[in-house]
């Protein structure tokens, strides 16, 4: 057994309950005694601290009960086995402790070996459990990450315009990312931690579930997750006619839904670059360029914002950031140069020198 099976005990008979506890060697037996008590009132809280695995219980106490405590012990519990032991060999509790989902019902006087052989028995039967879980959990992890490499990879022949639309269609159908639309944009997106570096932290993992949920609340939103240091990509498919789903409406209204949600993360800070609406799949690559264009802002830029192609001019530099005005080079490096160089990605060069030089030259004005 890789984690001990957690064994607690009620038993209102102290000779009895002394017995069971000290008869058997738990610990060697590769079992953990976690608590006892003589009544279900007694155990009850003390059953929801420790979270035992098996419960073994008289059905006969005062105050409450083995069968009502079962019932408690199952809604708190639902995996818990229940052992019950009684001296009343009466087919109304054997059928009520069925009912319940009691796992076994011993009959008293009873032998700690025969006890031990029934809780071997449900022993068995959690690491069966257990491991069924562990195998479950292992496949839905692979097939996540399946799916987010394949959205990755669909991502990357969607943006390099060297694909023929129909296979891109065929392709994200096969995947459950539906393409069709009359318009599209894209908005990059990227989490920094509190410290400035971005990881694969709880945080990070809770901000893209919390993302996630925003995307697919409608079906007009795609969001893609290309790693720490890439971020997220988020596919907009407009409708293209004056309502709700047209990216014009739809597009502030999703960037006001992200930040709203930023919010709850305090210690994260964001930033995101969106592109220009197109009206066919195969003009994402001027979209995806005109996204990146406005993402590499978030070396030169303050953060927790969003840019767009029309906040691009809009926006001022703040005083942590270039200033020819004051010619300090240090502050130069220090500030963009070296964001930069701790984060930036070889393919964002361009973008990034572009953008440094064009600050500098309307810093100069």
């Amino acid at each position: 057994m890789h984690t001990k099976i957690k064994i607690f005990l009620v038993e209102d008979e102290i000779i009895i309950r002394q017995g069971i506890k000290k008869n058997i060697n738990w610990q060697q037996e590769g079992f953990d005694f976690v608590g006892e008590a003589s009544d279900g009132e007694l155990a009850y809280p003390l059953i929801q601290n420790t979270k035992p695995d098996i419960l073994i219980t008289d059905i006969k106490m005062p105050f409450m009960d083995g069968l009502e405590l079962s019932r408690l012990v199952k809604k708190e519990l639902p995996d818990i086995k229940i052992l019950v032991l009684s001296g009343y060999n009466e087919f109304e509790y054997a059928q009520e402790a069925i009912n319940i989902g009691i796992a076994d019902y011993l009959l008293k006087p009873i032998t700690g070996a025969k006890l031990l052989e029934a809780v071997k028995k449900m022993a068995k039967i959690i690491e069966e459990d257990r491991q069924q879980k562990q195998f479950l959990l292992a496949y839905q992890k692979e097939r996540a990450e399946s799916g987010r490499l394949a959205k990755q990879k669909l991502f990357g022949r969607l943006i390099s315009g060297e694909y023929a639309v129909s296979a891109l269609l065929e392709e994200g159908r096969k995947i459950g990312m539906e393409l069709a639309a009359n318009q599209y944009n894209l908005v990059l997106f990227q989490v920094f931690t509190a410290e400035g570096a971005e990881n694969y932290s709880d945080e990070r993992n809770q901000i893209s579930a919390r993302l996630e949920e925003i995307a697919e609340k409608t079906k007009q939103i795609i969001m893609i997750d290309r790693g720490a240091l890439e971020g997220f990509v988020f596919l907009l498919k407009g409708s293209g006619e004056d309502s709700d789903g047209n990216l014009k409406k739809l597009l502030p209204q999703f960037l006001k839904n992200i930040e709203q949600a930023m919010r709850e993360y305090p210690d994260a800070e964001y930033f995101g670059g969106a592109g220009v609406t197109v009206d066919r799949l195969s003009e994402l690559k001027v979209c995806f360029a005109k996204a990146s264009h406005a993402y590499a802002y978030r070396y030169l830029w303050e953060r927790n914002q969003i840019v767009t192609g029309q906040t691009q001019s809009e926006q001022t530099m703040t005083d942590e950031k270039l200033s020819l005005g004051s010619l300090n080079v240090k502050q130069l490096e220090q500030n963009a140069i070296e964001r930069f160089i701790a984060t930036g990605l070889q393919k964002e060069i361009p973008d990034f020198v572009e953008e440094y030089f064009h600050s500098l030259g309307e810093q100069s004005i």
